[in-house]
């Protein structure tokens, strides 16, 4: 549709002025192989809440609007963590319950100034979604997880993890900070840099 079109010329425009494959090398060979101001410009041009919520200050085009991105950042190899955090990731919390803290991290996904990955996998669940050994306990007014991790693109950029856990007979979501004391994040560049 019309909207969609408009999504399409956007972001080709974008691709084709800003994205060369010139300042995608300088990019990937850079320390953190990912472009925050690429970031910045994403969250202005409205692509990051693709999949946010109306009520949180996004645009909720959800599979169509993202399809035409995908594509757009396919042309252009984007190495930015668009697919794990604008998509994966957010997509995971509009399928939680709503609630204040959800829908102020989508807020906050929607307008860049959040990047989270989702960390379900782990190393002995061999991409079995049924195996969960992270167990999450009680701490105070909080939560400690224990358990290891797999994630994948855009770890190195995240700024938080939505973690699954097992609490009690269910399995739960939880954000956790990078910044948190007894969180360790292993970053290991990917073969296409």
């Amino acid at each position: 549709d019309e909207i969609q079109q408009q999504i399409q010329r956007s972001a080709t425009h974008f691709i084709e002025r800003d994205y060369t494959f010139e300042r995608r090398r300088s990019i990937v060979s850079s320390p953190s192989g990912w472009d925050i101001d690429v970031w910045r410009t994403l969250a202005e041009m409205g692509l990051l809440a693709m999949n946010v919520p109306e009520r949180c200050g996004g645009v909720e085009m959800h599979a169509h609007g993202t399809r035409t991105v995908m594509e757009c950042f396919g042309r252009g190899l984007v190495v930015e963590p668009y697919l794990t955090s604008a998509v994966v990731a957010t997509r995971a919390v509009t399928l939680l319950t709503p609630c204040t803290s959800g829908d102020e991290l989508l807020s906050r996904l929607g307008c860049g100034d959040a990047i989270s990955v989702l960390c379900h996998y782990e190393p002995r669940s061999r991409f079995d979604l049924d195996v969960i050994e992270m167990k999450a306990q009680p701490d105070g007014s909080g939560y400690r997880l224990e358990g290891v991790k797999c994630t994948g693109n855009g770890t190195g950029a995240a700024d938080g993890f939505l973690v699954s856990a097992r609490l009690g007979a269910g399995i739960a979501l939880f954000h956790v900070e990078r910044s948190i004391e007894d969180v360790r994040v292993n970053d290991r560049p990917a073969y296409d840099g």
